[in-house]
Order: C-alpha cells, then structure tokens, then sequence
C-alpha cells in the first residue's frame, strides 16, 4: 500500500473512510477482495499470497487495518518479518487497536519501516517503527477528527502525490453528506506525476522518484495494483469496494463486499452501491 487517505469523524453518519492505492510488483501473486476461508470467514481483504498477509482488512467485530511500507533505499533486510502479518494478526486477535500496539510494540525492531492505522468499535489509531507521530500524543492515542494522507513516509508527509490526493477527497467529502465511491475512484486513478522541482528526495535515482510521484502508478514492472475503497457507516455497518488493475492500468476485476452486523458475515454487495440508512 502506497497511498491512503483517511477521513476520521469527519461526516457523522460516516465515522471512518478509507481509500488507498496499493502499489506492488506486478509478478507478485495477490488473491482479490474475498473473505478467507482458513480464518473461519473472519476476515474480509485482498492477500498477498506470497507471505500471506495483507496491507487491508476488516474483521467481523467492525475492526479495520491498514498498512503502508516506509521508504528506506538500501535499508531493506530480507530476513525481517512480514509486514503484512501484522494486520492479520490484528484482525485475527480482535482486541482493541491500542492494546494490539501496547501489546506488539516491542517486537516492531523485527519489522522493515512501516506505518499502521487501526480502528476498533472506538477509536482510530497510527503508529510506526520509523515515523513521529502527528494527531496523537503516543504510540496508542486515537487519531484526532480530521483527514490524513499517508504514503511511505511519516503522517502527512507533504509529497506532491499526497497533498493533491487529501485535500481532493477532503473536499468530495465536506460538500456531500454521502461519499460517492465513484468519485472516490477517480480521485485514486490521477496519473499525473510530480514536477521536477516538487518531487520528493528519498534517494531514490530521479526517474524512479518521478515515476513514484503520480498517485495513480502505470509501469509494466511496478505500479498500482488496486484501489481500495471503506466506509464505515455509525452503527457499524461497514462498506468495502476494491478495484484491481493489469500493468496497463487497466480494470481487470471490481468487488463490493459488504458487513452488516446485524446478520455478523461478510456479504457480496451485488449492486455495488450503498444503501439508504
């Protein structure tokens, strides 16, 4: 996952929004958006099927994660753990999103860089190996109302990508009492790179930093594999649209799911849209 904005008790009858870009090389086997069998059906996100977890999910008591990489040329140990399983984990474990941090917080050394948003039934909380904290006072505090973007570097990290991204789903969301998935998706789907004088410098060489800079990536190795889209509704309805891309950019497949706790399962959403509530 490369690029996400995240809405937290913005819209009242929306608490939490998500959209994210996730971006990956292309030859990397990933199954779509579907619950997973092996987890009993408890788990509803796309997975990464070579280490088995994932970068997104929601679980049956309402708990969503979300995990970005953090940029670090040269600093990549092959031998690190997973991070993908820290979202299965935490969705597997269904405890409360900061107790999950308190509890796994002294094993983070084991990781590569990344950057965690999860919410509970409460609260919506960031942490991160490598990144200082912005919205909360510690390592578990909830994440403050307002919207975020997040990419492969700190909170908020001001990236062209990023700013362009959140102030547009910022101001989608603000004007309408109902987020419009559509809009949402092409908001996500903006190829338009970084100028020469805006990109960031991570030390990458300027071509991959220029390739890196557009929200929406297209390249026959590496670039966007999938956007996804929750909502989650007040009284804890949650709504989660995926759309998966070829290496042309292309739709190659879209799901809709939907979790209702009244029934306590994962539905497909055969119409793609959401409901009046």
């Amino acid at each position: 996952m490369c690029l996400a904005v995240i809405a937290v008790n913005v819209l009242p009858k929306w608490p939490l929004i998500i959209v994210a870009n996730r971006d990956e090389f292309h030859e990397r086997p990933t199954a779509s958006l579907a619950p997973w069998p092996d987890k009993g059906n408890r788990i509803l996100g796309a997975r990464d099927l070579r280490a088995s977890g994932t970068w997104l999910g929601v679980n049956l008591k309402g708990h969503i994660g979300l995990l970005t990489n953090y940029r670090e040329p040269g600093k990549n140990d092959p031998n690190a753990l997973s991070r993908g399983n820290l979202i299965e984990h935490y969705l597997s474990e269904s405890v409360q999103a900061h107790q999950y941090i308190q509890d796994t917080q002294t094993g983070f050394h084991e990781y590569n860089g990344f950057n965690l948003v999860l919410s509970d039934d409460r609260n919506v909380c960031f942490t991160s190996n490598r990144s200082s904290l912005k919205g909360a006072s510690s390592l578990s505090d909830p994440l403050a109302p307002g919207v975020y973007g997040l990419s492969n570097a700190s909170l908020d990290t001001p990236w062209p990508k990023l700013v362009r991204t959140r102030d547009a789903v910022r101001n989608h969301i603000m004007s309408h009492n109902e987020p419009a998935s559509n809009v949402l998706f092409e908001i996500f789907s903006d190829r338009r790179q970084a100028g020469e004088t805006d990109m960031p410098k991570t030390g990458l060489s300027p071509d991959r930093e220029r390739l890196l800079s557009s929200p929406f990536i297209v390249d026959p190795l590496y670039g966007t594999r999938s956007t996804s889209i929750i909502f989650k509704h007040r009284y804890g309805k949650i709504y989660f649209f995926e759309r998966s891309f070829d290496p042309l950019g292309n739709i190659s497949d879209d799901q809709s799911w939907l979790f209702n706790p009244e029934f306590g399962s994962f539905q497909y959403n055969s119409t793609g849209q959401i409901t009046n509530d």
